[in-house]
């Protein structure tokens, strides 16, 4: 199972969404964006959607209220001459156009310095591309989008360069925001934080981190689960920041506790009720020696197979979290909850096949066995299951799902000689027998795996899973594992223990510790 952090759209921020369509407004959508924030309006309301023009702006009198000329939200805003400090972020949604970016003041904002002198720009579908250190001109509408200052431009404009302003240096405790999972459901781990007085301020702003240190590689989200993000905190102090990960299609660092920075550079971004750094590049990422602590991905994102995903030892073979391309591909399963499947390189075989973790919700209903499709997205390491999170995902046209290999369940159990070669691959086992006939989760309840070794030469137990739920393994997660005197298997539940099966076929997956074949269907468990 993974992980998916779903909530509902305020309602009056619907209202403000509904209100800026009738305007011809350029709005954002919660499911285009997959969720990315979350929280209230700053000023509780939606202002009544009033639309007030406000020539000539800085963005410091966007950013900061007390600005005698803070305009009001939802108010239409021209900024001029501002520099943009961040690549483009392209939106998790059917476009694969880059859709937003971040800009600054350039000369700051006089007495208050670099406070309140950055700012997030929502371009969607404006066709155009800009980079860093661009001067551009900027019109749209200024709104306080789940608690993140953003214009919704309507136009941009390059109007020339300009050398971008040096970052803000700032403790940790100044701009972090407290989070204590300690008690929460799930529990999780608390991260500590004096309450980040300042980080309204540079909300948006290029931020530096001076000689910090990794203080947690698993810094916990909202939801208090760890969504890849790591935390940081200065010497004698227990105060700590968290470093994310918007930018990673572009580089490759792997946080280890303890591990000494002299500098981490980054935007200042709030998302999901936590403000983030978010470095843009191996550049940002300066260990104590003075030298980079990170390797580059390739730009653009190179086109691979997925063998060069998923076997570190053949040639052109690209590290995580980089971003790839794939080309022609099949897909080898039905889709998971209309959203996530497999795919495998046409050949099939050892190393051939990955897992699409679709977590921005980007259409499926093309997808379906035999189906080739080009994904173009970013490639993740989770819980020790490689992923390919995609930005597009186009079907090409019609293939033939890859004969699975035959292999034994020696080879490819949980530390198996040939668990990785498998991973996400398509395969068969023969003449196999239960050995148990429910395999606990990790909460101690039946979800419908079961366990099976070599009937003939019985050996390592190899872990059968239900993710596609197969009526093989009908299963209640209400019953304990193993199956106490009070469980009644359903009608259609055949796991037995010593029950012989000619062969189960399915995808090599990995969760929860474990190497688990996933049956795609009934038909792939042959008695």
């Amino acid at each position: 199972m993974r992980y998916q952090f779903f909530r509902a759209m305020p309602l009056l921020l619907l209202s403000f969404l509904l209100a800026a369509a009738a305007l011809g407004c350029a709005g954002r959508s919660n499911e285009a964006d997959a969720g990315r924030k979350d929280g209230t309006h700053k000023d509780g309301g939606d202002d009544g959607g009033d639309i007030i023009s406000s020539g000539g702006l800085t963005i410091c009198d966007i950013q900061n209220p007390a600005s005698s000329r803070h305009p009001e939200n939802n108010s239409a805003v021209t900024v001029k001459g501002v520099v943009v400090t961040s690549p483009m972020v392209k939106g998790a949604s059917a476009s694969t156009s880059p859709d937003a970016f971040w800009v600054a003041q350039p000369e700051g904002c006089g007495v208050d310095g670099k406070k309140w002198s950055g700012i997030y720009v929502f371009a969607k579908n404006l066709a155009i591309s800009v980079n860093l250190g661009d001067k551009v001109d900027i019109a749209g509408i200024y709104t306080e989008y789940y608690d993140e200052s953003e214009i919704q431009a309507s136009s941009v404009t390059v109007t020339g360069t300009e050398p971008l302003p040096e970052p803000a240096v700032v403790a940790p405790s100044a701009i972090c925001k407290p989070k204590d999972c300690s008690t929460a459901t799930p529990p999780g781990t608390k991260i500590p934080c004096a309450g980040g007085a300042d980080a309204e301020a540079y909300e948006g702003v290029l931020v530096e981190l001076a000689n910090v240190e990794v203080a947690s590689t698993t810094a916990p989200g909202s939801d208090c689960k760890p969504h890849g993000d790591f935390s940081v905190k200065s010497a004698g102090s227990d105060d700590q920041m968290f470093v994310s990960t918007l930018f990673r299609a572009g580089y490759n660092y792997t946080p280890v506790l303890g591990h000494k920075f002299a500098k981490i550079v980054g935007i200042l971004e709030y998302s999901f009720e936590q403000f983030k750094v978010q470095p843009r590049s191996c550049d940002d990422l300066i260990g104590e020696s003075g030298a980079t602590v990170c390797t580059s991905c390739a730009n653009p994102p190179p086109t691979v197979t997925i063998a060069q995903i998923q076997n570190p030892a053949v040639p052109g073979h690209v590290e995580k979290p980089c971003a790839v391309k794939v080309e022609n591909v099949v897909v080898t399963t039905p889709v998971i909850s209309s959203k996530h499947f497999y795919v495998s390189d046409p050949a099939g075989g050892e190393w051939s096949g990955v897992y699409v973790y679709n977590s921005s919700g980007l259409p499926t209903t093309e997808i379906a066995p035999g189906k080739l499709v080009t994904i173009e997205g970013t490639l993740d390491e989770y819980y020790g299951l490689t992923e390919l999170k995609p930005t597009s995902i186009t079907v090409t046209g019609d293939g033939a799902v890859p004969t699975p290999t035959l292999v034994i369940p020696d080879e490819i159990c949980t530390g198996g000689s040939k668990q990785e070669n498998f991973e996400g691959c398509l395969v068969k086992v023969e003449n196999v027998k239960i050995t148990k006939e429910c395999v606990a989760g990790n909460d101690g309840k039946d979800h419908g795996d079961f366990a099976i070794e070599s009937a003939a030469s019985p050996g390592e137990e190899l872990v059968v899973g239900a993710q596609f739920r197969p009526a093989f393994s009908c299963f209640d997660t209400n019953n304990a594992c193993p199956h106490d005197a009070q469980y009644q298997a359903c009608a259609t539940d055949q796991r037995a223990v010593d029950l012989v099966l000619s062969s189960i076929t399915g995808v090599m997956d990995f969760s929860y510790d474990q190497a688990r074949l996933q049956p795609r269907s009934d038909s792939d468990v042959v008695k």
